[in-house]
């Protein structure tokens, strides 16, 4: 059985990294850690929302608390000022991500390509 569920969270982690473009680490401290599948030094480390007690209203924007690390380099003013938008004053991390993973994902070759017209196109 634990064969079973190691196999499912290994499924689970993999679609996840294609979907969304960030690989996922579960922490014991309740943190977690995406790195971006294309740019490994973006690595960005959220805190698990404060839990709900039982029988109250689950609020639509909790409120995540969420550290951008960058390893070398400090990040660069682009990601800053997408921070502080997305996370700072809209408290919304999904579209942070996205935000993020577009960006990266248009700065490496494949995606310099595309973004020139060189790229495959949708059919």
């Amino acid at each position: 059985m634990l064969q079973i569920y190691a196999s499912k969270a290994e499924e689970f982690r993999g679609v996840v990294s294609c979907i969304f473009g960030y690989k996922i680490r579960f922490q014991q401290n309740g943190q977690v850690i995406l790195t971006s599948i294309y740019d490994t030094n973006a690595i960005l480390v959220l805190s698990a929302p404060p839990k709900v007690p039982k029988g109250a209203a689950v609020p639509i924007n909790p409120t995540v608390k969420m550290q951008l690390i960058q390893t070398g380099e400090d990040a660069p003013p682009e990601v800053v000022q997408l921070y502080k938008l997305w996370v700072g004053e809209w408290n919304c991390v999904p579209g942070f991500l996205g935000s993020l993973a577009a960006q990266l994902y248009e700065a490496t070759p494949e995606g310099m390509a595309n973004v020139r017209g060189g790229g495959k196109t949708a059919t």
